[in-house]
């Protein structure tokens, strides 16, 4: 039944998509950028399930398939903008309710590092690691965006994601912008 449950959900995310996606033909400049960044967190939230629908235990994904899978979403785009990607993701299982919120927050940073991190510069980098070391999850995503440097600044959903997650976590913007939290979890 869940897994019924899991591909009828699955398949009404892939009817969103087609919907913004015809939106986003009829739309202005400033409204396709809103509708790709709308599109993105589905995709996301899409892409979680795609990875249930295929797994026997419906209550935990690999993280790492996951993330990767996320970021082939933003292929176009990276290179679109020539920006350079470094993911680093250990492979292991997380419960299906953080691997969502660690998807929505992967892409609401990358979604702000080309939105706003890259301003007339080149050499465009995105660095992002994942791990699970003896039960502590370590998050870090980084670029080498100048527009942020040295500015302090609190992206509202990610904070917002970040509390559902009950994650603390630090931005550093001295050479660019980095985000980092840590958080015990169970490994699975």
């Amino acid at each position: 039944m869940l897994s019924e449950a899991n591909h009828r959900i699955n398949n009404n995310l892939q009817l969103v998509v087609i919907l913004i996606t015809n939106q986003l033909k009829k739309a202005s400049e400033a409204e396709g950028i809103q509708l790709k960044n709308i599109l993105t967190k589905v995709e996301a939230i899409s892409t979680l399930h795609k990875h249930l629908y295929k797994n026997d235990d419906k209550r935990s994904v690999d993280i790492s398939s996951y993330l990767r899978d996320v970021k082939v979403s933003f292929f176009d785009v990276f290179k679109e903008n020539d920006i350079t990607t470094n993911f680093d993701i250990t492979s292991f299982k997380i419960n299906t309710d953080q691997a969502m919120y660690l998807g929505l927050l992967l892409t609401e940073l990358l979604i702000n590092s080309i939105k706003h991190a890259f301003k007339q510069q080149d050499y465009k980098v995105i660095d992002f690691t994942l791990r699970l070391n003896n039960g502590l999850l370590l998050f870090r995503y980084s670029d080498n965006g100048i527009s942020v440097r040295d500015k302090f600044i609190k992206p509202k959903l990610v904070d917002k994601i970040c509390r559902q997650l009950e994650m603390n976590y630090d931005i550093n913007t001295d050479n660019g912008f980095t985000f980092s939290m840590s958080k015990k979890i169970n490994d699975e």
